[in-house]
């Protein structure tokens, strides 16, 4: 739903499951094994462990990502109060200069919509 919603052709964007997450002794270890897999489509799933500690998490390999050339395309909920969480994950994706590229879906359907409001 998300890659239609937004352009990107099925099956060529790729979130990380949480297995592969809790493979890994720390979340940000997860994210960055990840992103060095799927560089140009990922999708980092936020709440494992702490959906606000993983936005951070999420904005630094963001970061190491474009300085490789590449970008973040988004990052997932997929549990708790969504609207409350993509607020404020929204606004620390913002606060770091992701607010253009870095989209939030949930469960695949994206409400980056809601949170601009």
């Amino acid at each position: 739903m998300a890659a239609l919603r937004y352009g990107m052709p099925s099956g060529q964007v790729h979130e990380g499951p949480i297995s592969i997450i809790t493979a890994y002794p720390t979340e940000i270890e997860a994210f960055r094994a990840y992103a060095r897999s799927f560089p140009q489509r990922t999708i980092l799933l936020l709440d494992t462990y702490d959906t606000i500690e993983g936005a951070y998490n999420a904005v630094q390999v963001a970061k190491e990502l474009e300085a490789s050339g590449h970008r973040l395309v988004g990052v997932r909920l997929d549990s708790g109060d969504y609207l409350e969480l993509s607020k404020q994950v929204r606004r620390i994706l913002d606060d770091a200069d992701l607010d253009a590229h870095v989209r939030i879906v949930v469960n695949g359907a994206g409400i980056d919509d809601i949170t601009k409001k």
